[in-house]
């Protein structure tokens, strides 16, 4: 079948390119639906039988009857008929069916789920496909097959199109002569990552087959390079180090008491700036160092502020290399409101906050410009660490239950990953509550109506792990959810707030609050530790009730699909006008 296949695609002359090691995404066994655009009507059906069959052999193709004509493809074919509609719904339950004991007996099946080839319409003058139909989405979910996206961009001729203006059946008619158009062509296919049944989202069949929809248009803006803008290539020279003996020392006439976490060759250490001024000058240099490696960064010799005095300092440090590692900066809200102000925190250069937010986060800590220098990012140890540090810090100061700060997402990810990765979290981890104090001071754009496809589908990945394989999809491994924003995400954090850092390569700052008292137990107690967790508990439950209330004491709130949508296309509106 597959060398038959391979003849009518030499006379056609008609060849297809798939991206370097995306083939082997395609799943060698078990129940698989292959669903796919319908861009030319009859070429895609023969190249994708090709492509799976070259995988497996038990393949079929439930498609428009007219394919089964085709010399090599009718024996694949599971036939439907697309052009009576519900004159003939008997034939069609029949060949689902039929496709679903094929699915039950562990086969793959290729399906087109819009029915019909993609044309122009009128309303958009644009070429577009018909609403796929929720029979994918059935078949899908009573067969638990895995569900797999492939999209192939281009389209008929303007011919075919017209043609199709003055009556739908006129394009039936044009298919086989523009198949023989597509002669002398190379098809792109790309190939996604697979929709486990167990990771399909909890959405009825019309939802479903939309969300599996998105999934092949993703493909489609699939890019291989990151999107800067212009302005955030510019980098200036970096300083040298400071005086790695003057650093060295200054850590070493730390206090003991400093000294909140270690494992293996490495440690963690309090410190306010007075204490390390030649560690300080370091840290700012590796930050910048660390920052401009994923596209970020201020663009100075240091990155280092006004803020950096004021702040006290987390510092990683490897004994034995007698090196800085990593960082964080930290800030007790309610001790630099009294000295400095609201200005004295650094969140407040990129949002508005209302005083209402500090009323309902009366003790809490200032988190941010974490870094981890990247040799020793090969595992996450070194920023648990630091982690681990911050939880030594509140279990000291146990009333101390929320966790703020801003989180950035470099634009170098691309502004589309931006926009999924800000739908997902304004759709499944938005605080509204606080959401209503907070403004940014540069808000993110939303979506233009040619791109408000990414939104939809940001709001309907159902969690973190598909939607690092959307990302996959979009543009490679190198676009995931940054690893700090997963961390927030485990304790419980909510997001309040979207800003786009000019003065930081436009990262885009996702603003989180974590509520201690509100973070599962158990991680409560990896963060913590088991008995200073205890002791945090237990010391929130000793609190007087207009404590708590005063701290806005609440149960997690869960936004509703239709809410979440409207959210994530409103994120670059003013929060107050969002509920």
């Amino acid at each position: 079948m597959r060398n038959t296949l391979n003849s009518v695609l030499q006379t056609l002359d008609i060849v297809y390119r798939i991206d370097v090691g995306h083939e082997e995404q395609i799943p060698s066994r078990g129940p698989l639906v292959v669903v796919a655009n319908h861009p030319f009507g009859l070429a895609e059906g023969l190249i994708l039988s090709h492509l799976m069959l070259r995988r497996r052999p038990d393949v079929r193709l439930l498609a428009n009857e007219l394919l089964s004509q085709v010399p090599g493809v009718s024996n694949l074919i599971i036939p439907v008929d697309v052009l009576s509609g519900r004159r003939s719904p008997a034939k069609n339950i029949r060949a689902l069916r039929q496709a679903l004991r094929w699915l039950d007996q562990g086969g793959a099946l290729l399906v087109f789920p819009a029915g019909e080839v993609a044309a122009l319409q009128w309303r958009s003058l644009r070429v577009e496909e018909s609403v796929w139909r929720r029979a994918v989405a059935w078949l899908a979910r009573r067969s638990r097959a895995g569900v797999l996206p492939v999209h192939l961009p281009g389209s008929n001729t303007p011919a075919f199109h017209l043609a199709g203006l003055l009556h739908p059946r006129l394009r039936t008619a044009l298919l086989v002569s523009e198949l023989k158009k597509q002669a002398g062509a190379v098809v792109p296919v790309r190939i996604g990552r697979i929709i486990e049944a167990h990771r399909y989202p909890d959405l009825k069949d019309e939802a479903l087959a939309e969300y599996f929809w998105l999934r092949t248009q993703i493909l489609a803006v699939r890019t291989s390079g990151a999107e800067l803008p212009a302005d955030a290539r510019v980098k200036r020279a970096t300083v040298e180090p400071a005086c790695p003996d003057g650093v060295a020392a200054e850590i070493g006439a730390l206090p003991p008491h400093s000294c909140l976490a270690e494992s293996g060759q490495l440690s963690v250490h309090l410190a306010s700036a007075s204490q390390i001024p030649n560690a300080l000058q370091e840290i700012g240099r590796l930050r910048e160092l660390t920052f401009r490696q994923v596209g970020e960064g201020t663009g100075k010799p240091r990155d280092l502020d006004g803020f950096d005095s004021i702040y006290q300092h987390l510092i990683l440090w490897d004994r034995q290399q007698q090196q800085i590692a990593g960082a964080y900066r930290l800030a007790r809200v309610d001790r630099v409101l009294s000295l400095h102000g609201p200005a004295g925190l650094y969140t407040t250069t990129l949002f508005n906050l209302d005083p209402q937010f500090h009323a309902r986060l009366p003790f809490a800590l200032e988190l941010g410009r974490s870094f981890v220098v990247r040799q020793y990012q090969k595992s996450y140890s070194a920023l648990l660490l630091l982690w681990k540090a911050i939880g030594r810090c509140v279990s000291h100061h146990p009333r101390y239950r929320f966790l703020f700060g801003a989180v950035s997402i470099s634009r170098s990810v691309g502004d589309r990953a931006i926009r999924l990765i800000t739908s997902f979290l304004a759709s499944h981890h938005w605080d509204p509550i606080l959401a209503q104090y907070v403004r940014p001071r540069t808000p993110l754009c939303p979506a233009t109506a040619k791109e408000a496809y990414i939104p939809r589908l940001g709001a309907m990945v159902p969690d973190l792990e598909e939607l690092n394989s959307v990302l996959e999809d979009l543009g490679g491994l190198e676009k995931r959810v940054p690893v700090l924003l997963v961390h927030y995400l485990g304790l419980g954090g909510r997001v309040i707030g979207f800003h786009v850092d000019r003065q930081f390569a436009h990262a885009v700052d996702c603003l989180m609050v974590v509520d201690l008292l509100q973070t599962p137990p158990k991680l409560l107690e990896r963060f913590m530790g088991r008995q200073q967790a205890q002791a945090f508990l237990n010391y929130h439950l000793t609190l007087p009730a207009a404590t708590k209330e005063l701290s806005g004491e609440r149960s997690p709130i869960q936004l509703t699909l239709p809410e979440a949508l409207g959210r994530s296309e409103a994120l670059g509106a003013d929060p107050r006008t969002v509920r």
